[in-house]
């Protein structure tokens, strides 16, 4: 028994120390009691801390000076999942790589937020960061939110339902939380049970069976090759007010999204928690609603005047993505090439940093 205990002991710390390490490394902090502490009281409902010892936290923890450092060029890229990545494979660090020391790149995407919450946290916070450039890069959690029933204009129909905070805040408070909430390696552990049922999901042909939760999950409506006429209103509206706000103030600029036509929502979706309220179209009006989206940005960027990264033209080869719309490290690595492009030409007209703008204006709008 003694034995036993040693090496329960034993596993315990060492899964400790590697957890630490691990998530040390990654920037994260997987105690969800100390998430729940960081929620801001207005609208942006959920994330990670934007402030930390006085500085600026980017979504994955590197801190940003306050006020800018007058030999750098800040910019600030806004968005949801693909612009926040997966820990190092995300366009704003290798837009950061590529620009090099004398820019800053601060990225505050955060999965599943929308255009909603980009103006929420520019017009709370950003805007006082004093990045010279603002990138706006998202459509898919707009797009879903036309899916959602009973659409409002401020995106609370889908942003309030109990699969978001609200339900994760009541599951949370359990005495083993409590008592091990410092534990990395307790969070971990509490993680693998769902590792291992999204593994089992989408590992259909390891078992010689389709893939549990996925096609029986997504229920289908037709909305015809249109999306519906609310939501793509209110996606243009949110837009605008983006540029509005920016105005006079930061340079906007706005990033068509790209998207794998050979992927399908069984990929894309087939997991999701909020199935159940959610009926998705088919996938051929599924890709028509995702390009009026991004049709609706480069009709807002010519009409407001705002410059425009057309990456949904360019990224288009399938081995870009690792589902319908997160990217692979290629895709983000031609992702940011494409928006350091324009962000050097505007410095290179302004007589400043930057020399490899024009090999790449063939590509923006």
């Amino acid at each position: 028994m003694t034995r036993l205990t040693a090496v329960f002991v034993s596993v315990v710390v060492c899964g400790e120390g590697v957890a630490r390490i691990v998530d040390h490394r990654n920037h994260y902090d997987p105690n969800v009691f100390a998430r729940l502490k960081q929620y801001v009281p207005v609208w942006r409902g959920y994330g990670e801390p934007l402030y930390e010892k006085g500085s600026i936290r980017d979504c994955y923890g590197g801190l940003h000076s306050r006020v800018p450092n007058p030999s750098q060029v800040r910019v600030l890229c806004l968005g949801g999942s693909t612009t926040q990545g997966q820990f190092e494979n995300n366009y704003p660090a290798k837009l950061q790589n590529q620009l090099g020391s004398l820019w800053d790149v601060i990225n505050q995407g955060v999965a599943g937020y929308s255009t909603a919450h980009s103006i929420s946290l520019l017009a709370f916070d950003g805007l006082s960061w004093g990045a010279r450039y603002v990138i706006q890069h998202e459509v898919i959690n707009d797009l879903t939110a036309a899916y959602f029933p009973g659409f409002l204009p401020n995106y609370e129909h889908k942003y309030g339902q109990h699969y978001g905070l609200q339900a994760f805040a009541h599951v949370v408070g359990t005495p083993m939380n409590a008592l091990f909430q410092y534990s990395h390696f307790y969070w971990w552990a509490k993680r693998v049970p769902r590792r291992v049922e999204l593994w089992w999901r989408f590992s259909g042909g390891l078992r010689g069976s389709h893939v549990l939760n996925a096609v029986d999950n997504l229920r289908e409506s037709s909305y015809g090759p249109v999306p519906p006429e609310e939501p793509i209103a209110t996606f243009r509206r949110n837009l605008e007010t983006l540029a509005q706000i920016s105005a006079g103030r930061t340079q906007l600029l706005l990033v068509t999204q790209p998207i794998n036509r050979t992927s399908s929502l069984t990929t894309c979706y087939g997991w999701k928690l909020y199935n159940e309220a959610v009926s998705y179209p088919p996938w051929s009006d599924f890709l028509a609603h995702h390009d009026r989206y991004n049709d609706v940005i480069r009709d807002v960027a010519v009409r407001k005047g705002v410059p425009l990264v057309d990456a949904a033209a360019v990224i288009v080869d399938p081995k870009s993505f690792t589902d319908c719309v997160h990217l692979t490290p290629f895709g983000n690595e031609a992702l940011a090439d494409l928006v350091a492009g324009e962000l050097e030409r505007f410095e290179m007209i302004g007589g400043s940093v930057g020399s490899k703008g024009a090999a790449f204006s063939s590509h923006h709008g």
